[in-house]
């Protein structure tokens, strides 16, 4: 079973946390793949100052995989504990350098984290509609983190949304070639195998 760590940031809290883990265990236990995720701080972690880049305007994503980084590291020291992946969450604007398109959360293929931020996601949302857009969203980039590249399946997790008008069209659940991919037996694309 991996463990997946959720550092949440800024004023992601309450609600929608418990909601993201059951949504997003049960995703991925509907294609066979047995994760567990658990909340890493007792409250809301700060905004990393360091990742605010004042020249974009954004918050850079390695500011916040840093402080991910640190936060795991100290968590796996002081429980005995190995933490397979991170996602982590934010309300603030993000930008991956240098590529600065315009995106709802990134991943990191060889640290194994996985950013998503709900600023874009609020965009005309109720409750419900964020929490369906954030566990789509941490589906997605938490799949890049397994090796799952881009799905040209529009109902996909693992379709590349430009809109959120696009994430509302996708599903919570893989289709059936990224099920395959996420089997326990291995890896997807990036891997090769």
């Amino acid at each position: 079973m991996d463990l997946i760590g959720i550092l949440p940031t800024g004023k992601v809290w309450g609600y929608i946390l418990t909601d993201l883990i059951v949504d997003t265990r049960n995703a991925f236990k509907k294609v066979g793949k047995s994760v567990s995720l658990d909340i890493l701080t007792e409250r809301p972690y700060p905004i990393p100052r360091l990742a605010f880049d004042v020249n974009l305007g954004k918050h850079r994503v390695e500011g916040f995989f840093v402080e991910a980084l640190d936060i795991k590291t100290e968590v796996e020291r002081m429980h005995d504990i190995s933490i397979d992946r991170m996602l982590v969450l934010t309300d603030v604007d993000l930008c991956n350098p240098p590529d600065n398109k315009d995106g709802f959360g990134y991943a990191d293929t060889h640290l194994l984290f996985a950013i998503v931020s709900i600023y874009r996601l609020q965009k005309g949302a109720d409750r419900l509609t964020l929490k369906e857009r954030l566990v789509k969203e941490s589906l997605h980039e938490l799949g890049h983190t397994y090796g799952l590249d881009h799905c040209p399946d529009s109902s996909c997790p693992m379709y590349c949304s430009k809109s959120v008008q696009e994430i509302d069209q996708k599903s919570a659940e893989f289709c059936p070639h990224c099920a395959d991919m996420l089997s326990d037996s291995g890896y997807g694309e990036y891997w090769g195998v």
